[in-house]
């Protein structure tokens, strides 16, 4: 009669020995995950905004060449929040369609309501300076990021105007820039991650004049009494080592993605996006955001 052979079990060392491989696989896969989970929602907030850039482009064509303004405040007799605050991303959705677009996946606000404060927090269209009538340009100011990348003073100016009454530091009606107004398409930005849908400019505005605005800042809105979290000023990046708040190394070291006047689309690293020039006069200024000869 045949006996089978007796199960033996594992001996501590030989578990040991399984469970140190299974951790280093996981340490070697979990990473890899992570990458490539990231690089899905890059892509994926590359064709939010490659769509919506699409729309402001074919609201152009409807208007004119005149890019979308950053908002139309009509509070008079609205009855829903995007009536009252018809932001420029409410005001393409007849060519959008679709409200699931208007929310980058690494953004920290995720509600895709048009009728909440979520949807202005992903991207955003930079305002003129005319619609807080104080300056002819945006000017960097001093801070730890910008001192980083060697913006500080720098001018820049946005193509995006504002209508309706005072609200906020939307202090006056401004007329958009038109297409063809806009000198380099294929090198001034037009939509790109945001921390605000005017990118803070506009919205928030120095009336005080001071030499210094932008890009170095943060900042936040505060709903029915709780503080949201602060966002960058300008843009904002969020992808490959960015940022989803504020802090110096995300700013400089993170990326973004940006579509450009000319309709193409890309993603970059912020200190390149915010490389700066010099114009004949010798004032420092950013290539990115500046719509002239």
């Amino acid at each position: 009669m045949r006996h089978g052979r007796g199960f033996r079990g594992f001996t501590l060392i030989e578990l040991l020995v399984v469970i140190a491989i299974i951790a280093i696989l996981a340490a070697i896969l979990f990473p890899v995950f992570a990458q490539a989970r990231e690089a899905a929602r890059t892509t994926s907030c590359l064709s939010n905004n490659k769509q919506m850039g699409a729309a402001v482009l074919m609201y152009a064509n409807d208007y004119d060449e005149m890019i979308v303004p950053v908002m139309v405040y009509a509070p008079q007799g609205a009855t829903r929040f995007s009536q009252a605050y018809r932001t420029w991303i409410v005001l393409v959705q007849p060519y959008m369609k679709n409200t699931g677009i208007i929310i980058c996946p690494n953004a920290i606000y995720q509600n895709k309501d048009i009728d909440t404060i979520d949807t202005w927090l992903s991207y955003g269209i930079m305002a003129r300076t005319e619609v807080c009538g104080l300056r002819q340009y945006w000017k960097v100011a001093d801070a730890g990021s910008t001192r980083q990348l060697g913006i500080v003073g720098a001018i820049y100016q946005g193509i995006a105007g504002y209508a309706g009454p005072p609200v906020w530091g939307l202090q006056r009606v401004t007329p958009s820039m038109t297409l063809g107004q806009i000198a380099r398409p294929a090198e001034v930005a037009m939509v790109q991650d945001s921390g605000n849908f005017d990118t803070w400019h506009g919205v928030f505005c120095d009336q005080g004049g001071s030499d210094g605005y932008g890009l170095g800042y943060c900042g936040a809105w505060i709903v029915n009494g709780q503080q949201l979290e602060f966002q960058r000023f300008g843009p904002h990046p969020r992808h490959k080592s960015g940022e989803r708040t504020c802090s110096v190394q995300g700013f400089v070291g993170g990326t973004l993605d940006v579509v450009y006047v000319d309709g193409h689309a890309k993603t970059i690293k912020n200190g390149q996006f915010l490389r700066w020039a010099t114009l004949p006069d010798g004032r420092k200024y950013l290539p990115s955001y500046w719509p002239f000869e």
